[in-house]
């Protein structure tokens, strides 16, 4: 402690120098010890400071120039970026929005390559199913619509190419009841003939008929043949032929949008394409190679009938023809197609999981079928003969007598004659007896002959 006096230095803890006795002044001696205190403390502080400054703007410059460099190698990813979208735009448009020419190839495309991979002959079996219901309409002869209109078809196929056998069912059914049961059955060479519970034995043929059912339709000759003939009658369509609209129409019950894409055939569009096709064709080797061997001809030959056109022959009599593709959504999916030609307008809907309609429309009568399909490739499956069996040659009159009396005690057929209005065995009997027949006198036989289709 210091004196403030004589100077003299004291104790910490004195509170009268020693010296000379005078009062010391605690209080103010603690500020100046605290000031010191803190001006040397605000030494190294400030020093901190102005490292931690400098530090920042070393680190600030780092950042901006790192940063800068960052965004001139980001500037490439950057274009790439923008590139790729760009071009997905535009794809995506093209995709949304075809021209009709391009919806026609596209569709001609893969209607060939389904027919193509049928044909190809790269299969030992199939298995082929099928159910057809037929509807007519707007015929003037409501009795003849209503017993069509009761009608429906299944069909099971299956063929085994390789070892010479196969299985047709073909099921019969009327207002929903069972008509009849027709079994074909082809093995070892003998066929059997089966009608399920009209008849209890199988029908026995020796017959080899069938024999040519096991040549298979194609093979990649085949498949060579329909992809080049495609190719070639795709780039044989010109834009002119071509026009796009839209229209609502029914599928399935429900109203939709759809978009329409029309091809408009005349006679001279049909030479103009197909001498285009022939010209390709012909100068193509590998088609003629593949097409002397489907066609068992020579590749001179071949070539030589593609050279043959009549340029004055008229293909469609004056008329034109109208081929209309209907699609629908954001990708253009198929659901019909339409075909007008005269006063007739053919059309094919695509009802979705393998079941189509096709109608046939003339002079306000409509036909049309609803088909429904599936089948299968190399696919293994058994076929037993039928255990019990009667050959052909041993039918006797007897016999035909039990097929057509359980045939008559069946709830289907009892319906289909009543509708009629006539046996059918009457019929038959008729017809091979050369005897009239044996109908309701107050039926008009000739109903089928009168309406307008």
């Amino acid at each position: 402690m210091i004196c403030k006096k004589c100077n003299a230095q004291n104790k910490e803890e004195s509170k009268i120098c020693a010296m000379c006795g005078e009062q010391l002044d605690t209080d103010n001696q603690q500020n100046q010890i605290n000031s010191q205190n803190i001006s040397n403390e605000s030494v190294p502080v400030q020093n901190t400071n102005n490292t931690q400054l400098e530090g920042q703007n070393i680190n600030q410059n780092i950042e901006k120039g790192e940063e800068k460099n960052s965004k001139n190698k980001n500037l490439p990813i950057i274009i790439v970026i923008s590139l790729l979208v760009l071009i997905s735009l535009i794809v995506l448009f093209i995709v949304v929005n075809p021209s009709a020419i391009s919806i026609f190839r596209s569709n001609t495309n893969k209607l060939s390559e389904k027919l193509s991979d049928g044909l190809s002959g790269k299969y030992d079996s199939v298995i082929a199913n099928a159910e057809v219901t037929p509807k007519i309409s707007n015929t003037g002869n409501k009795d003849l619509e209503n017993i069509i209109n009761k009608v429906n078809l299944k069909i099971e196929a299956k063929t085994d190419y390789k070892n010479k056998k196969l299985d047709y069912k073909v099921t019969a059914n009327y207002n929903k009841n069972n008509l009849i049961d027709i079994d074909t059955i082809y093995k070892d060479k003998k066929m059997y003939l089966s009608l399920g519970n009209i008849y209890p034995k199988a029908i026995e043929y020796d017959d080899n008929s069938l024999s040519d059912v096991f040549n298979k339709a194609g093979d990649k000759n085949t498949k060579i043949v329909i992809e080049k003939t495609t190719k070639a009658f795709n780039k044989s369509l010109k834009k002119e032929y071509f026009k796009k609209s839209k229209e609502k129409i029914k599928l399935n019950g429900k109203t939709i949008n759809s978009k329409v894409y029309t091809m408009k055939l005349t006679d001279t569009n049909i030479k103009n394409i197909t001498e285009s096709v022939q010209n390709i064709l012909k100068n193509d080797d590998e088609y003629l190679e593949a097409a002397s061997k489907v066609f068992n001809e020579s590749k001179s030959k071949i070539k030589k009938s593609l050279n043959n056109i009549d340029k004055d022959a008229s293909v469609l009599n004056g008329e034109n023809i109208s081929v209309s593709i209907y699609t629908k959504g954001l990708f253009n999916k198929f659901v019909k197609l339409k075909m007008i030609y005269g006063e007739a307008t053919y059309e094919l809907s695509d009802l979705e999981n393998n079941n189509y309609n096709i109608a046939v429309t003339e002079d306000k009568t409509t036909l049309s079928f609803n088909v429904k399909y599936s089948y299968e490739y190399n696919k293994t499956f058994k076929i037993d003969q039928p255990s019990d069996s009667i050959k052909y040659k041993e039918l006797t009159p007897d016999i035909g007598t039990t097929i057509y009396n359980n045939l008559k005690n069946n709830k289907a057929y009892q319906e289909l004659i009543s509708d009629l209005g006539y046996d059918l065995g009457d019929l038959i009997e008729g017809y091979t007896n050369d005897t009239s027949l044996n109908y309701d006198s107050d039926y008009d036989l000739d109903y089928d002959l009168d309406y307008n289709y």
